[in-house]
C-alpha cells in the first residue's frame, strides 16, 4: 500500500469509529475474544512499551464486579 493509498484508508478508518455507551448482556464468543486480544498485543504503543493491563471477567465474577461498581458509584 503506498502513502497516497493509507491516507483515505486511516481517514475512513477514523471517521468509522465510534464509543459504546450500551452493552448487550449477550456473551461474547471466546474465541472472538482471543482474536481480538491477539490483535490488541500487536497493536502501536508509544516506544513499543503496551502501558495496559487487562483483567476479564466472565460469568459470576463479571456479576460480582458489576454489582460493586454499580454501589461504588451510586
Amino acid at each position: 500500500m503506498t502513502n497516497e493509498e493509507s491516507a483515505p484508508s486511516f481517514s475512513r478508518l477514523a471517521a468509522d469509529r465510534h464509543s459504546v455507551r450500551s452493552f448487550s448482556e449477550r456473551p461474547v464468543d471466546p474465541q472472538v475474544l482471543d482474536a481480538i486480544l491477539k490483535d490488541a498485543s500487536a497493536s502501536p504503543s508509544w516506544s513499543n512499551t503496551r502501558p495496559y493491563r487487562l483483567a476479564l471477567a466472565t460469568g459470576e465474577d463479571a456479576d460480582a464486579l458489576r454489582a460493586a461498581y454499580r454501589e461504588a458509584f451510586d
